[in-house]
């Protein structure tokens, strides 16, 4: 396209001017003007058709917070200098959520520039490199041209999490009609270790002979139940997101179930994970550390886009429900009918956990202290958790 609409304005006018006046001056002057104007036109092609640009990335798969490099090689296969060569990389802007200027280099002939440029990426997701675009001006400015280079390179951004050194997880034993419940999960008539003792392990665990013994605080390691599971739904009825403009709510949501989701897989402890992705219902299950990139993959891709509400959730995942579960509820807002069907959860003998999360800065958030209080009067753990508070410390709590 043109650069300078003033150029075109002025051949306009001498070609105007030089049919008025007549004469070899005038029209001599206008051959000249637009002979150096087409001349850049073919100049700008030729370039144009000369430069290669590839894109590399060192990491196809980061955790968001960290930092990411983007390589560059600019190759000019033509006989001239290229003055003016713009990269404006589109994924820069995804990855960020922020402009990112054009780079602007000169390439002499037959060169190759490498550059690289360090970013760091913001957001979960999936995200395709898709395309470069390049921008070509000729040394007098007067033309530039654009184009886009197709790339077919993707990345993942892992949403970032935080290790828990506690989680209040339940298990269940069954004992005649009634169940009993015990918030440590591991069965203490099977000692299976001794370690060193670590904050937050339990004071009754220590193994006292042992600690005089060695001199340091010792503690004895028990087997998990086979009976404990964990199943955490995260709530993606469109309708709680309207003001969620900066996602927020939803990334709080995603860090505190992958939070979560660590610490039980890192205890063995059999977990699933159920929200709806765009009328998909997304269902994942694990035991062990080796499951957790499968949580994560579905977890990067995670948008509050359901159209329905918190039961139509429960209904689909009561048939995969062990004996005594513990159900935890990540939502931004708990409304009368979600409060019902967690009480009806405790009634039918599981174990419900609500984790409500809000974004006050931005007053975003809805709180209706009287479901909460009536959760909490049936003894259901009812944690709350802002988007700029200590995720990490209010669930260890």
């Amino acid at each position: 396209m043109l650069n300078n609409k003033f150029i075109i304005i002025s051949i306009v006018f001498l070609f105007v001017f030089s049919l008025l006046v007549g004469g070899e001056l005038p029209f001599f002057l206008f051959y000249f003007v637009l002979a150096i104007f087409l001349l850049s036109f073919v100049k700008v092609l030729y370039y144009m058709h000369n430069t290669k640009i590839t894109l590399t990335l060192k990491e196809m798969a980061i955790y968001a917070g960290d930092k990411i490099e983007i390589y560059y090689e600019i190759h000019n296969n033509s006989h001239f200098s290229i003055p003016y060569v713009e990269i404006d990389s589109i994924i820069e802007r995804k990855l960020t959520n922020d402009y990112v200027p054009p780079i602007i280099y000169s390439v002499e002939p037959k060169q190759t520039i490498s550059a690289k440029t360090s970013i760091t990426a913001k957001r979960r997701g999936f995200y395709d490199i898709g395309e470069i675009k390049i921008g070509i001006r000729d040394s007098l400015g007067i033309f530039k041209l654009n184009k886009s280079i197709k790339e077919n390179t993707s990345i993942v951004i892992y949403p970032y999490y935080r290790k828990l050194d506690s989680f209040q997880v339940f298990s269940g034993l069954s004992s005649g009609e009634l169940p009993i419940y015990d918030k440590i999960i591991e069965d203490r008539s099977r000692n299976y270790g001794v370690r060193k003792y670590t904050i937050g392990d339990p004071v009754k665990s220590i193994h006292w002979k042992m600690s005089a013994k060695k001199d340091v605080l010792m503690t004895k390691e028990y087997e998990n139940r086979a009976d404990t599971s964990v199943m955490i739904i995260i709530d993606s009825y469109i309708e709680k997101f309207r003001k969620d403009l900066s996602h927020h709510i939803e990334d709080t949501q995603v860090e505190v179930a992958s939070s979560i989701i660590d610490y039980c897989l890192n205890h063995e402890i059999h977990t699933s994970l159920f929200f709806e992705n765009e009328n998909e219902n997304m269902f994942i299950q694990g035991n062990s550390q080796d499951s957790f990139k499968s949580f994560m993959d579905e977890l990067a891709k995670y948008s509050p886009k359901s159209s329905l509400d918190f039961s139509h959730y429960l209904d689909y995942i009561y048939p995969s429900l062990y004996e005594y579960s513990t159900i935890v509820c990540i939502t931004p807002f708990l409304n009368k009918e979600d409060a019902k069907e967690i009480i009806n959860l405790k009634m039918k003998g599981f174990n419900p956990i609500v984790i409500h999360i809000t974004d006050i800065q931005n007053k975003n958030y809805k709180i209706n202290y009287s479901y909460i209080e009536k959760l909490k009067s049936e003894s259901i753990s009812v944690y709350e958790i802002d988007y700029r508070s200590n995720r990490a410390r209010n669930l260890e709590a």
